[in-house]
């Protein structure tokens, strides 16, 4: 099976401001790609969002500690070696994941005194419909083509971003 994934032509690399979103499209191409391809072999239903969490474990002892861990909006099923990509993507780049029947979206954002600043490295699994409807779905009016398939649009909003 071709893998449509792949970030082996990266272009208009210098038109990215976000360092996070460089870096995934560079040192960590490949494993960028990796989670791409995997969830547009896996589709999911519904969007999903996942994002950085943790969750409390009761030790043997009696005590409690916490160990990192993906939180979902909807659980999804996640191969455990897909599961263990996803979460070191999202704690070494700070960015939420939201997954779609049409594309993947990982998003990187800047907390400002004014609002934030959304970066986004978007995915799109099949047609030109599907990066039309991420832009009206994220009001997001600055697109570029970074590799087939990829693109890198910004946003911003005035407010708090959590």
């Amino acid at each position: 099976m071709v893998n449509f994934s792949g970030l082996d032509k990266i272009q208009n690399l210098k038109k990215v401001k976000d360092k996070n979103i460089i870096k995934m499209l560079t040192d960590e191409k490949q494993e960028t790609s990796d989670i791409a391809d995997y969830f547009q072999k896996n589709k999911v239903n519904e969007e999903v969002e996942l994002e950085f969490g943790q969750r409390k474990v009761n030790t043997e002892d009696g005590g409690i500690t916490y160990e990192i861990c993906i939180k979902m909006n909807s659980e999804i099923k996640i191969e455990t070696d897909m599961y263990n990509e996803i979460l070191k993507c999202i704690d070494d780049n700070f960015i939420k994941i939201k997954i779609t029947p049409e594309y993947i979206r990982f998003q990187h954002n800047y907390l400002y005194t004014w609002g934030y600043e959304l970066n986004d490295l978007v995915y799109v699994f099949n047609n030109k419909s599907a990066l039309d409807n991420y832009q009206y779905d994220n009001a997001v009016y600055d697109i570029v083509k970074v590799a087939d398939r990829w693109y890198y649009g910004t946003s911003n909003a005035y407010g708090l971003a959590y």
